[in-house]
C-alpha cells in the first residue's frame, strides 16, 4: 500500500477514535499502538483456540445451493484446521477452494465433534438457507448436531471473499 494512503488510513482511524495525529512522530506512535493492539488480539485469540481445539474433530463445509461440500485443509477454511489446530476429518481428494460435494451420510459417517459451515448462499444471493440445508434428518444423527456444535460462520462473506487481510483475520477468529 502506498505510504500516503496508509498515512491517511491511520489518520482517519485516529480521528474516528478522537485522537489527533498531526505530526509524523504522533502518526508513528498511533500506527505502533494500532499494530500492537492487533498483534495482541490475534495472538490471544489464536492461542486460546489452539488450546481448546487440540484433539477436537471437525468437518469444514460450504453450503452451496442445496448441497454441501467438504474441504480438506487446503480450501477456504484452512485456517480452522491448519492454524487453529482442529482435527479436520475432511479427507477429500480435491484441493479446490470449494471442496468436494458429499452426501449428508458422509457427515454422519465421519461424525465430527464440530461442523463448521460457510454459507456460500448468503454471499452469492442464493435463496437456500444454510441451516435448512444442513440440519436435515440425516445430519441430526451426528454428535455435532446433538451437542449443538454446528457452527455457522457468521461472516461468510469475509471467509469466502476477503480472507487475506489482517482485519478479516480478526473477524474470522471472532467467528470461531
Amino acid at each position: 500500500m502506498c505510504p500516503h494512503i496508509l498515512k491517511e488510513f491511520f489518520k482517519c482511524k485516529c480521528q474516528l477514535k478522537n485522537i489527533v495525529c498531526p505530526t509524523k512522530k504522533e502518526y508513528i506512535i498511533c500506527v505502533r499502538k494500532s499494530t500492537n493492539s492487533w498483534n495482541n488480539k490475534l495472538s490471544t485469540s489464536s492461542s486460546s483456540i489452539k488450546e481448546f481445539s487440540k484433539d477436537v474433530s471437525c468437518l469444514n463445509t460450504i453450503v452451496s445451493g442445496s448441497s454441501i461440500n467438504v474441504l480438506n485443509n487446503n480450501g477456504n477454511l484452512s485456517l480452522i484446521g491448519v492454524e487453529c489446530g482442529f482435527n479436520n476429518l475432511g479427507n477429500v481428494s480435491s484441493d479446490a477452494t470449494h471442496g468436494d460435494s458429499v452426501s449428508f451420510e458422509y457427515l454422519v459417517k465421519q461424525d465430527p465433534e464440530y461442523i463448521f459451515v460457510l454459507d456460500r448462499n448468503s454471499v452469492t444471493g442464493d435463496t437456500n438457507i444454510a441451516k435448512d440445508v444442513v440440519e436435515n434428518e440425516v445430519v441430526k444423527q451426528t454428535n455435532a448436531y446433538k451437542n449443538n456444535k454446528i457452527i455457522y460462520l457468521e461472516h461468510s462473506n469475509v471467509w469466502y471473499t476477503a480472507s487475506g487481510g489482517i482485519t478479516a483475520l480478526g473477524v474470522m477468529l471472532d467467528d470461531l
